[in-house]
């Protein structure tokens, strides 16, 4: 058990410290408290269950697994506790230990119950006397991965969410489709507290060898665009659009299964959509104009004409609810970009499947077009261009890229039944999913990256000019 008045300190703490770590996802909300709901002890560890507060309404849990154990010096603790005597002793983030990330792993193999974590799955245990080579990754992304030599990759989510949780839901499905291009799912860990709630608090799967994410690959074949030939990065686009599209033939593969059949695209459907889409629309935009002076001359320049265009922006969702198709609804990435693509040196492998991390676990679980993923590779496309290649070429590779993907895709789809029939529906319902894309990216770097904020708003300008 914690000490209330360790518990009184590290509440105080937290509100300082949660910010200023890449997987706390609410960095544009004000906290306003941070409740230790429960600490679950874990062979000398302890796992922290956080209740956050915001000023602007809401309420998250978030994971914290915490020791007192300092085993490399370079590492900053959350905070040094008050004490009687001169100890002054330090709290850290226990997975900065290599000690830690073993318990960890057995825990998930071993499947023994503690304190409500309940482990299913089914792999090798790691020897009781030792400690498994293991690194935290240090790749961007709003959870924490842990690599265990060549075998395993665990990812510990962070925000816990009560439900089933997408990315192990969507993982299993498409292991148990065959579908080779994502790692298979091995093990899983829940936190159920009581007999009415759960909580996915990590799931472990295969580690595939690679040479890094498709976006350090794709940046690396940038650097050597000269204006004209593509060189090797032809082939690798077409790979992605096939993997792209064996991806969606695989989730949208079962009959029988109501998490997963596909489904018809109705003019009620269109509706939501459109409104779904307007309401982001009227956030992003309102974001944009607050934080105006903020930004530098060319970005205000940018912002000020995608401001003055938000009529035609209106209008263009506006048309959407009105629109009827005969493509089929299924299940998505969801957060589909270069990032969540590891290249192997020959082939992609498809991963993180928990979708966008802003929206509620519900929205990640529902069903929409396929094209929503392919418009978010696209963006990621243009992400990669504006960011690694001269100005002047950036627009040359960004068009012969996506049309490679695209052909690719749409080849390897054919006739499948979550594509709209026509050409005129897919182009209208891609720059839909563009649109919206490149309006949530706004809001995403104001809130994270501002000086990024450039690259979405010349993808909207470049849209609207359609």
């Amino acid at each position: 058990m914690i000490p209330d008045k360790t518990i009184q300190q590290l509440e105080k703490a937290l509100p300082d410290y949660l910010p200023t770590q890449r997987w706390f996802r609410s960095k544009a909300l004000t906290i306003q408290a941070v409740k230790i709901g429960s600490h679950i002890p874990l062979d000398g560890f302890i796992l922290l269950l956080l209740d956050v507060t915001y000023v602007q309404g809401g309420q998250d849990l978030y994971l914290l697994p915490v020791t007192s154990q300092q085993e490399e010096t370079e590492h900053q603790p959350i905070m040094t506790l008050e004490s009687d005597d001169d100890s002054s002793p330090a709290v850290y983030d226990a997975l900065l230990s290599p000690f830690f990330r073993t318990v960890l792993l057995r825990l998930m193999a071993e499947g023994r119950p503690s304190f409500g974590l309940i482990a299913k799955g089914s792999i090798t245990p790691p020897p009781l006397d030792g400690i498994v080579k293991s690194f935290v990754s240090k790749a961007e992304q709003s959870n924490t991965s842990i690599i265990y030599g060549s075998q395993y990759i665990l990812k510990l989510f962070r925000k816990l969410e009560s439900g089933i949780n997408p990315d192990i839901e969507m993982g299993a499905f498409l292991t148990a489709q065959g579908f080779k291009n994502t790692p298979a799912t091995l093990a899983t860990l829940e936190y159920k507290p009581n007999s009415s709630e759960s909580f996915f608090a990590a799931i472990l799967q295969e580690f595939v060898p690679n040479e890094g994410d498709a976006w350090k690959y794709t940046l690396g074949a940038l650097a050597s665009f000269d204006g004209s030939d593509l060189g090797g990065y032809s082939d690798s686009a077409r790979l992605l659009g096939v993997r792209t599209a064996q991806m969606h033939l695989a989730l949208a593969s079962s009959k029988t299964d109501a998490d997963f059949a596909p489904e018809p695209f109705t003019s009620e459907d269109a509706k939501t959509l459109a409104s779904e889409i307007l309401e982001q629309a009227e956030s992003a935009l309102a974001v944009l104009d607050s934080k105006l002076s903020a930004l530098s001359a060319a970005d205000q320049q940018l912002a000020q004409q995608v401001l003055h265009l938000k009529d035609r922006i209106t209008k263009r969702f506006a048309a959407l609810s009105a629109i009827s198709t005969s493509a089929k609804r299924i299940r998505y990435h969801g957060d589909y970009h270069l990032g969540q693509v590891l290249y192997t040196g020959s082939d992609f492998m498809i991963i993180d499947f928990e979708g966008e991390p802003a929206r509620p676990l519900s929205e990640r679980r529902a069903k929409t077009l396929a094209l929503r993923d392919v418009a978010g590779m696209l963006r990621s496309f243009n992400y990669a261009a504006y960011s690694g290649a001269a100005p002047e070429l950036a627009d040359s590779w960004f068009r012969q890229v996506s049309r490679l993907y695209l052909d690719a895709y749409f080849a390897e789809a054919k006739s499948a039944p979550f594509l709209p029939s026509t050409p005129e529906q897919r182009t209208f319902f891609l720059d839909a999913f563009l649109l919206q894309k490149a309006l949530y990216e706004v809001q995403y770097e104001l809130n994270n990256r501002p000086a990024w904020v450039g690259i979405p708003l010349r993808g909207i300008l470049s849209l609207l000019e359609k």
